[in-house]
């Protein structure tokens, strides 16, 4: 098992966003388009969850 000290932590840029539209992307079967509203900006992330959520039950999180 890999151990990480915690300077290796702090390196890491998280945040938190809420899902504003979630939508499949065409032609695909795992893939759904996010727009993410992170408070001083909105960002479009592609991620590969479809298999898993339903773009609906993502809005609002």
């Amino acid at each position: 098992m890999n151990m990480y000290n915690v300077e290796d932590f702090w390196k890491f840029d998280l945040r938190v966003g809420l899902i504003e539209e979630a939508e499949r992307v065409p032609n695909s079967r795992k893939l759904i388009k996010l727009l993410v509203n992170f408070g001083k900006e909105k960002r479009v992330i592609v991620t590969g969850i479809a298999d898993q959520f339903p773009p609906d039950d993502l809005v609002g999180k």
